[in-house]
């Protein structure tokens, strides 16, 4: 569970950057989402300052809502969900299957002889 001195914190970054409570909102509910979204793993709670700013300036959104929040952990799920896993099986992760380099060497020799049929006789004997 987020701290109140860790929320009291990320409002204070927000505010710095001229993010603030949109009036009538639920302060409550907004600091349960942030430390819901905190919670799922998608931010830390050291970047969800920062996640949220960069957020707003792309948005135009400087005012924090639940419908600013609830598409901003939107973003950040459909961000998780596209970026490529980090993890590699190694030095090998990079490379095909036998088969499909196999494939491929078998395609640049079908160029090859392709380029040989309509290539000049000059090209072809030099």
């Amino acid at each position: 569970m987020m701290g109140p001195g860790i929320m009291d914190a990320v409002v204070a970054d927000l505010k710095v950057f001229g993010l603030d409570f949109a009036e009538g909102e639920d302060q409550d509910a907004i600091a349960e989402k942030l430390e819901e979204i905190c919670m799922t793993g998608w931010v830390s709670k050291s970047e969800l300052g920062n996640e949220l700013v960069a957020f707003a300036m792309r948005k135009e959104a400087l005012l924090l809502t639940l419908e600013n929040l609830l598409t901003f952990e939107h973003e950040m799920v459909s961000k998780k969900l596209t970026k490529p896993s980090r993890k590699k099986d190694g030095r090998w992760s990079n490379t095909g299957d036998i088969g499909s380099v196999q494939d491929s060497m078998e395609v640049d020799e079908e160029e090859e002889d392709l380029l040989d049929t309509y290539a000049s006789p000059s090209k072809v004997s030099g």
